[in-house]
């Protein structure tokens, strides 16, 4: 098992270009793009990695997603909630250069596990600054076995104390404590940062 985090062997830069591409095609630059002070993520993938963290099998080219893709958009409802989702399955991971953050400024998003089967799997997300991971977000989410998971968790996470940093954000599905991989697909939707004045 790889001791490092590694660059999905497919070509990332392609298909983060076909992710982006698909985002335009499917939200539209209505609502998605900056407006003032809210940055929204997903209109920044260039730059960005598709990657596993360590403990990984699955750096082949393919995986067995609708896209072939470690990282993808999927379309899917938890609590009468439909909402287009970016997904990482277990083990993947996205990264997102972001920049210089400001004062009073906010990750903000929903994330739900996209299956009611299986056990939990667990939403991550590093700050990634001069090549170090800093664990700034972990939630465990179990949709078959705890009802307050079957439903959209709105996320808001201070960033003010990283204030004047840059670097970039990384969004990981972990399988959790039994590292059981079925049915691990965690959605990240409205990836945002809003600025307050």
């Amino acid at each position: 098992m790889p001791l490092e985090w590694t660059n999905w062997s497919g070509n990332y830069i392609k298909a983060l270009t076909e992710l982006r591409n698909e985002v335009a095609s499917r939200i539209g630059d209505k609502g998605h793009a900056d407006a003032g002070a809210v940055y929204m993520l997903l209109d920044h993938l260039e730059g960005g990695r598709m990657m596993f963290a360590p403990g990984s099998n699955l750096e082949d080219t393919s995986v067995e997603t609708p896209t072939g893709k470690p990282v993808f958009l999927y379309e899917f409802e938890r609590g009468g909630v439909r909402r287009l989702a970016l997904i990482t399955i277990a083990y993947a991971a996205v990264e997102f250069k972001i920049p210089r953050l400001a004062e009073r400024s906010f990750l903000c998003f929903y994330v739900a596990k996209a299956f009611e089967i299986g056990d939990e799997a667990v939403a991550r997300i590093y700050l990634v600054r001069e090549g170090n991971k800093e664990l700034m977000y972990e939630r465990s989410i179990d949709p078959a076995n705890r009802v307050q998971d079957r439903r959209w968790h709105y996320e808001q996470i201070d960033l003010s104390r990283y204030a004047g940093e840059s670097g970039s954000l990384l969004f990981q599905c972990h399988p959790g404590r039994r590292s059981d991989e079925a049915a691990d697909w965690i959605g990240w939707s409205k990836l945002r940062i809003v600025y307050e004045k």
